[in-house]
């Protein structure tokens, strides 16, 4: 039998969540997310570093730039860190390094 169209996606990405690197800063008057150009992406939020508020916020408008779900970003690295290793599902390679500035 053929695949229906969820087991198409769940097969179609067989490398697995693309891992990006990210540095928060945290209480930031001017939000927003932009790369470097060593690739690290910088996200600035409003939160402060308090019981997660600032993670929270970060995924938020990361997941928003790179046009994915939130559901679809997780923390793997740096929970108490301002640099964090963040996995995307469903990302392509190109997609986490066109948004510049």
């Amino acid at each position: 039998m053929g695949l229906n169209n969820r087991q198409k996606q769940k097969t179609s990405s067989p490398s697995g969540p693309k891992l990006i690197r990210v540095k928060v800063i945290p209480r930031s008057k001017n939000p927003g997310v932009s790369q470097q150009d060593d690739g690290l992406i910088v996200v600035r939020v409003k939160s402060p570093p308090h019981q997660g508020q600032a993670n929270k916020e970060m995924l938020a408008r990361l997941a928003s730039h790179l046009q994915q779900p939130r559901s679809h970003l997780q923390i793997k690295q740096g929970h108490n860190s301002r640099i964090k290793m963040i996995a995307v599902k469903g990302l392509s390679g190109s997609k986490g390094n066109r948004h510049r500035g």
